[in-house]
């Protein structure tokens, strides 16, 4: 009876023995299965995070490379204009000195000063317009205009609220119509009356942007 019961025990305490070792076995496999898809699964986001790195590169690329074109054609058109407006300055330094306007220059009305301007305009290729003027204060001389500024009609901002913001000016040279941009230039003549006498007191002849000697500007002249 003793004999049997201590195999009996044996075969049991191997049983138990076996079933922990296969326990144990299983856990082992499935902490190994863990293992091996947090394993793929960290590969699989390192090749998403290559491939979204690979996207990101490209557009910044392509970005930049539109950029860099932009800047290029920028680049190129200012240089074209640049030429252009070195051109017909260098047409207006042909025109004679008896025609250009000086500081200190005397005029005996100011319809003169307005006719010298004007034809000053045409030789080197912009239209003048009456930008301002200035009224005495005097009750004797009846409110009596003592100064007139005359500026190229390319003179202040391009209006861009509102439609239909261009003018258009007609050039007989040319036989056509032409879009008048404004640019903000700069060339001006101020005349001022004293003493019946009218005399050149600023003077301002550069212009930022190409012009056309010869061109009669309808409106202007």
């Amino acid at each position: 009876m003793y004999f049997e019961s201590n195999d009996r025990t044996v075969d049991l305490f191997n049983l138990v023995h076996t079933h922990k070792d296969d326990i144990n076995i299983t856990i082992n496999l499935q902490e190994g299965m863990r293992q091996q898809i947090h394993g793929e699964r960290e590969e699989e986001d390192e090749q998403e995070q290559e491939q979204e790195d690979v996207v990101n590169n490209t557009n910044k690329n392509t970005s930049q490379d539109q950029q860099t074109e932009q800047l290029e054609e920028e680049d190129v058109e200012n240089f074209l204009e640049n030429e252009r407006i070195a051109s017909s300055q260098e047409k207006v330094s042909e025109i004679g000195s008896q025609y250009v306007p000086l500081e200190g220059m005397e005029f005996s009305t100011s319809s003169e000063g307005h006719k010298f301007f004007n034809y000053y305009g045409y030789l080197a290729g912009f239209a003048v317009v009456i930008a301002h003027h200035a009224q005495t204060q005097s009750r004797k001389r009846n409110n009596e205009i003592i100064r007139i500024t005359y500026k190229c009609n390319r003179q202040g901002m391009q209006d861009t609220s509102k439609e239909g913001n261009t003018q258009e000016e007609e050039i007989t040279a040319e036989r056509d119509t032409n879009v008048l941009v404004k640019t903000n230039c700069k060339c001006c003549m101020v005349i001022s009356e004293r003493k019946g006498i009218w005399r050149v007191t600023r003077l301002q002849l550069e212009h930022n942007h190409p012009m056309s000697p010869g061109a009669k500007y309808f409106r202007a002249h």
